[in-house]
This record gives C-alpha cells, sequence and structure tokens, in this order.
C-alpha cells in the first residue's frame, strides 16, 4: 500500500500538488477536467485537513478532504460535539479497487477519530447507489443513518457517522456480588 500523505490543507504550497489534488477529486466524481472545482481552498479556509495518496510517478491517485465543524447557536454559543465533516473521497478509476479509499478513512479515523465524531455522506439514490463508498466506510465503522439525507446534484445522499471510541464503549453492568461468608470450624 502506498504512503497515505495527511496535512492541513493550508500547508500545501506546491502549485502542481494543489493542481493535482482538486484534478483527482473533479474526475474520481465524474466530472469534465475543466469542472471549476477548488476542493482544496475550501478546506483551507475551514482549517481542514487533506489525506492523499501519490503514485510513483507523483500522480495523486486518490484524494479526501476533511473539515473541522461545530454547532453554534445565533448568540454565538456552541453546542454540541467537536466534529469533523469527511467529504469527496474519489480515487482514480484505474486506482479503485486496491483500499485506497478505506487508507485515507483509516487516515482520518487514526488522527481525528478518538476525539471527534466523524460523519460524511454517501449517494444512495436507487439505482445510483454507490455501493463501494457504503462497503468502504461500513468496514470503517460509520453506521447509516437512513432518515438522515440530503438531495444533492448526483441524487440522494445519505448520512454515516462514526462516533469515538470514549463515546460507544459500554459500561459493564454491575453484577450482585455474593456477600462472602466466615467461614468457621465445626468440630
Amino acid at each position: 500500500m502506498p504512503k497515505v500523505h495527511f496535512c492541513l490543507a493550508s500547508e500545501i504550497a506546491d502549485p502542481e500538488l494543489k493542481y493535482q489534488l482538486n484534478r483527482t477529486a473533479t474526475l474520481a466524481f465524474g466530472h469534465e477536467e475543466e469542472y471549476p472545482n477548488e476542493y482544496l481552498s475550501g478546506t483551507s479556509l475551514n482549517e481542514g485537513y487533506v489525506a492523499y495518496i501519490l503514485t510513483s510517478d507523483r500522480k495523486v491517485a486518490s484524494v479526501g478532504f476533511g473539515n473541522p465543524t461545530s454547532s453554534t447557536l445565533s448568540n454565538g454559543t456552541t453546542v454540541g460535539e467537536s466534529s469533523y465533516w469527511l467529504n469527496t473521497f474519489g480515487t482514480l478509476e484505474e486506482y479503485r479497487g486496491q483500499g485506497f479509499c478505506a487508507a485515507l478513512v483509516k487516515k482520518f479515523i487514526q488522527k481525528m477519530g478518538s476525539k471527534h465524531i466523524l460523519y460524511l455522506t454517501v449517494r444512495t439514490q436507487s439505482g445510483n447507489e454507490n455501493y463501494g463508498a457504503i462497503k468502504c466506510y461500513t468496514k470503517c465503522g460509520f453506521t447509516m443513518l437512513p432518515e438522515v439525507y440530503r438531495d444533492h446534484y448526483d441524487g440522494r445522499n445519505t448520512a454515516m457517522v462514526r462516533l469515538p471510541k470514549s463515546r460507544i464503549q459500554r459500561k459493564k453492568p454491575k453484577t450482585k456480588r455474593r456477600k462472602r461468608t466466615k467461614r468457621t470450624n465445626r468440630r
């Protein structure tokens, strides 16, 4: 498995790498190369992270982004848990089926998953389901929330969530212990 690179999006200064990251995300979703997307810029502005895999010839084969999120009330009060929205995970067609998406997701879990709720959306539009992504995310510990979805340009996208391990560890139920009685010698 090639190395997974992981960093703040704002740390990427190389214009060619920026171009490659945006290009891979664009092409992996079936858009034309001229499709005007600046995934990296949006992630950078949100103090987000990027994970990617380079081939031996320095081509970006797979990429994924993660942005910190929180819920803020109108009075400025932050409520709820700290979370990361994982988005735009894509692998170029010629590299699919090699576990690249899972490697990227696992890197986000390794870096963020112990303290933050991780969530994403995946295409579940009837007849256009992204079964590969659903399988990948499920194997990585995400749970689908079928009633939480958004209508997207490519159809219905359903939310999946992964809670930090500290949130999902269950306490063992208390068991009643029998009182020890003192044994006496009977003679």
